[in-house]
């Protein structure tokens, strides 16, 4: 065997099947895995260490862990549209309410009704909240995230203009939960 990742899991996360599709049997993973060329992310899930991370591998890795339909959310989302400077110690994960999974890299939101199609973009092998919809989300479940987070989310979105009360509004209006954030917005704008 040779003594490096083959050149089809270079630089890429992939799970043992796609790893076998390729020609390496368990024996040779485990071996990559104790050499440190390659590291085990969660059950059934491997990356090459020479890997540059960036969190968007760990949004892939969390939306391929859970399955879909999922997106990220609240606290990883705020990160990504650079509206906090806490960093997460886990990637959050908007999934329906059925669906169980531990993992110690990961924060699930289970949500009875999700509306899959309100909010949600897909890009890059992820599904992520927009801007609107996270906010909306972290005011709405500020005892996961604190209501200080929450609160400074939305104003830092606001004074950076990447968006406004408006659209806001609106998205708090299509998830059904404009009462309980029209109170957020008023206070904010006087």
């Amino acid at each position: 065997m040779k003594s490096n990742v083959p050149a089809r899991l270079k630089n890429k996360i992939f799970s043992f099947k796609e790893a076998q599709g390729f020609g390496v049997s368990q024996y040779q993973l485990n071996r990559l895995i104790k050499t440190g060329l390659v590291e085990k992310i969660a059950h059934g899930q491997y990356r090459d260490t020479k890997l540059i991370h960036e969190p968007e591998l760990d949004y892939r890795m969390a939306i391929a862990t859970v399955g879909i339909p999922s997106a990220v959310c609240l606290l990883s989302a705020l990160v990504h549209y650079q509206l906090t400077d806490t960093i997460p110690k886990k990637v959050w994960i908007l999934v329906p309410q059925k669906i169980r999974r531990r993992n110690p890299r990961l924060r699930l939101l289970r949500k009875r009704d999700p509306q899959w199609k309100v909010g949600i973009i897909h890009q890059n092998g992820y599904a992520i909240t927009n801007i609107e919809r996270t906010i909306v989300e972290s005011l709405l479940f500020h005892r996961f995230i604190g209501k200080n987070e929450a609160i400074g989310a939305l104003k830092r979105a606001l004074k950076s203009k990447a968006t406004t009360p408006q659209k806001i509004y609106t998205m708090a209006r299509l998830l059904k939960v404009d009462a309980r954030i029209h109170l957020y917005l008023e206070v904010l704008s006087q």
